[in-house]
């Protein structure tokens, strides 16, 4: 084990399998983790850290198939001596399963173990506290990368017990990915994770997305109030709602039974206003914002109310069915500015 250890002085350089590496404390690890936690939140810190490990795993499993170890199961044992000569936790493999065929592909392999003296359990206790749940992220991302890179195909690790989260010991468990079934799905999303640029940029996108429903929204209320203003009808109000949006709209006063409508069929205005029906008979149509799903439309509702007595409704549609489909955020905006 110690002679793939190479310490070199004189010349400020420390070797491990021909490959030089650097020293740091785990406590300045730790920092790191707790920096990322309270800069990216615990999501993105988890996803950041498994992927590298990964990494690192894919480094040093490409390493151990270059070497002159004859057998995958020789080569995988390689795997707990390098993480052990970094520092990162004792190993303590219990369990390890392989099917291959004559080619010498892996079909599957199983691996249980034990994690002893985890740094990473640790510095997780000193910074932040115990975990609801296990925290072992660098190691479980530094397993499954050096084994997937093995085996050639994806075998992913997880903890079932971690002394960061209070447990007496971290105990993990390996499988390739397909005997895993749905068990592993919520896990895969960390090692898929986009970059944070990525993300930012979807982000950003989406701000910029809301800011022109916003917009599109203040325009609507401002030429409602013109209107207004102006003394226009509600029916050429609704129609300028609708030329504005290109939303079909319909308004309904319960007092007088008027209809006010635009870019609604006239068949499915009297669908729509037989539902509100309904629902005011069964005592379902509340003083809040709701919507209706049926036959392939979807309508967004807000009662237009006074003193906590309803006098009618307003109602947006959204649906492939109709015509002048559009973002629905601007139903949602403009209906919360309804009276």
């Amino acid at each position: 084990m110690t002679n793939l250890l190479n310490l070199k002085n004189d010349d400020g350089e420390i070797h491990l399998n021909d490959e030089r590496m650097i020293l740091t404390s785990s406590s300045i690890f730790g920092t790191l983790r707790k920096d990322l936690i309270e800069n990216i939140g615990f999501e993105r810190m988890k996803s950041f850290l498994i992927r590298y490990g990964w990494n690192i795993g894919v480094n040093d499993a490409k390493k151990a198939l270059k070497g002159n170890l004859s057998t995958v199961k020789e080569i995988l044992g390689q795997g707990p001596i390098l993480h052990m000569l970094q520092g990162y936790t004792k190993v303590n493999t219990t369990k390890l399963e392989l099917s291959m065929d004559s080619q010498a592909d892996v079909h599957f392999v199983k691996v249980e173990g034990v994690w002893v003296n985890s740094y990473e359990a640790e510095e997780h206790i000193t910074q932040t506290g115990i975990a609801e749940k296990p925290v072992c992220y660098t190691l479980t991302g530094y397993a499954s990368g050096f084994y997937s890179t093995v085996c050639g195909h994806e075998v992913i690790f997880k903890e079932s017990a971690c002394k960061g989260a209070g447990q007496s010991e971290c105990r993990y468990e390996g499988k390739s990915i397909h005997l895993w079934g749905i068990e592993i799905q919520d896990e895969l999303k960390y090692y898929k994770t986009k970059p944070i640029v990525q993300e930012l940029a979807v982000t950003y996108e989406k701000l910029l997305e809301e800011r022109n429903s916003l917009s599109k929204v203040m325009d609507i209320h401002n030429l409602l109030t013109e209107e207004l203003i102006n003394g226009r009808s509600l029916q050429s109000i609704v129609r300028m709602v609708y030329q504005k949006t290109k939303i079909p709209l319909l308004m309904e006063n319960f007092n007088s039974n008027q209809v006010y409508h635009a870019g609604f069929h006239k068949v499915k205005v009297s669908e729509v206003r037989n539902q509100i029906k309904l629902m005011r008979e069964k005592g379902t149509f509340t003083l809040e914002t709701g919507s209706i799903v049926k036959d392939g439309m979807e309508l967004l509702y807000t009662p237009i109310t006074l003193q906590n007595k309803t006098y009618g409704y307003c109602a947006f549609a959204q649906s492939d069915l109709v015509e002048g489909n559009t973002n629905m955020e601007i139903n949602r905006r403009f209906l919360r500015g309804c009276p």
